[in-house]
């Protein structure tokens, strides 16, 4: 979803924790880090929404970046989905 936004995935996190008693529903819990333009953050968060995957925002950062091209902003978002085994 990154790359089709138009966004560079500069890092990822993930974890991964049950929440029923017989281990079948699970949360995968997603950090990403990212760097680009601003419309394409609106674009990410676009594409999240009509993923036919349920994806709950759990934080998002936004900050300037020092070095590259000039305007990029580095963001940080994280989020969570779920699944049955």
């Amino acid at each position: 979803i990154s790359k089709q936004s138009g966004l560079e995935l500069r890092g990822i996190t993930t974890g991964v924790r049950e929440i029923s008693k017989d281990d079948t529903k699970k949360i995968v819990f997603v950090e990403a880090i990212l760097a680009g333009q601003y419309p394409s953050l609106s674009n990410f968060l676009v594409l999240l929404e009509k993923s036919l995957r349920i994806f709950d925002i759990r934080e998002l950062s936004i900050s300037r970046e020092t070095s590259g091209p000039s305007g990029n902003l580095s963001f940080k978002v994280t989020f969570e989905t779920y699944f049955v085994q």
